[in-house]
């Protein structure tokens, strides 16, 4: 028996969950290699809560409990929102951005996008990534 993965709105549609492959039928795949090697680490943050994965119309989340991180594939990038409670992550090797609270999208609120070309940066991404898991 295959567990239903669909989300249910308070107004009682479901909304299927997009198949990851989706999201790069249309992307360079050097944009799906730097998915893969990033989804694989992030997975493996936590020995002691699960982290998991799920997709929506348009992004992918990563959460325990709570949200922690939303990536939305781009054309030639991902684009990540992080959870913190303060200000944003600081990065030497990536930008970030404070989002304003006029977005209203709640704890979410530090941006920023990584290239295929910028694959050795995934140590400083990573570094993001844990401290909005250990946020959460």
């Amino acid at each position: 028996m295959s567990k239903n993965t669909n989300a249910v709105h308070k107004n009682k549609r479901v909304f299927k969950n997009k198949p990851l492959d989706d999201f790069f039928h249309d992307k360079p795949k050097e944009l799906k290699v730097l998915f893969d090697c990033l989804d694989l680490r992030i997975h493996g943050i936590s020995k002691n809560k699960n982290v998991t994965m799920r997709t929506r119309t348009q992004t992918i989340v990563y959460e325990t409990t709570r949200i922690f991180a939303e990536l939305r594939i781009q054309k030639k990038a991902i684009r990540f929102l992080l959870f913190c409670e303060g200000e944003p992550y600081h990065s030497d090797i990536i930008k970030t951005e404070r989002i304003p609270e006029t977005h209203r999208w709640g704890k979410l609120k530090c941006r920023f996008s990584i290239h295929p070309e910028d694959i050795n940066a995934i140590d400083s991404v990573l570094s993001m990534v844990k401290q909005a898991y250990n946020a959460v």
